[in-house]
């Protein structure tokens, strides 16, 4: 799979060090970058299914302790900053696959439009909610507390 691109990655950095300076602060966790592999494969399954997103965070009581390879959890939050190549029936497929895999919050951002799509696993099937450029990203009972505005991260 070909880079994100200049954009996609400074926009991806800034959310991480937002997560990860909060979650560090508050003792709440560990944030992964998109070299953090996650092995969301559940037994049974014919084919591996392992992703990286752009940031993930796990809560402190589910962390999996030092792990050589791809964690085997899924995370309880992941961000994935939407490149120009890609477009919503691949996002949307990625988030259902995320939610389904027990992620319990889902950002699919939107540079270009300069919005984010919120998943949780109350709607399976589409976003709980479309935030605009006004609106703040929320970890809502996940990284509670967490807020970080759209505009200060797509600026």
């Amino acid at each position: 799979m070909p880079g994100s691109g200049y954009d996609a990655s400074k926009f991806a950095v800034r959310l991480l060090s937002a997560m990860f300076f909060y979650a560090e602060a508050h003792n709440l966790g560990e944030v992964t970058g998109p070299d953090g592999i996650y092995n969301l494969t559940r037994p049974g399954d014919t084919r591996d299914t392992a992703l990286g997103p752009d940031a993930a965070f796990v809560q402190t009581a589910r962390l999996p302790g030092r792990t050589p390879g791809y964690a085997k959890l899924a995370p309880d939050l992941v961000a994935e900053m939407v490149s120009p190549s890609q477009y919503r029936p691949e996002m949307a497929k990625k988030a259902k696959l995320y939610i389904e895999r027990d992620v319990r919050l889902v950002w699919i951002i939107w540079p270009s439009s300069q919005t984010a799509d919120i998943w949780r696993p109350s709607s399976p099937s589409a976003p709980v909610m479309t935030l605009t450029i006004a609106d703040s990203l929320d970890g809502l009972d996940v990284l509670p507390g967490f807020s970080y505005p759209l505009a200060t991260l797509l600026r």
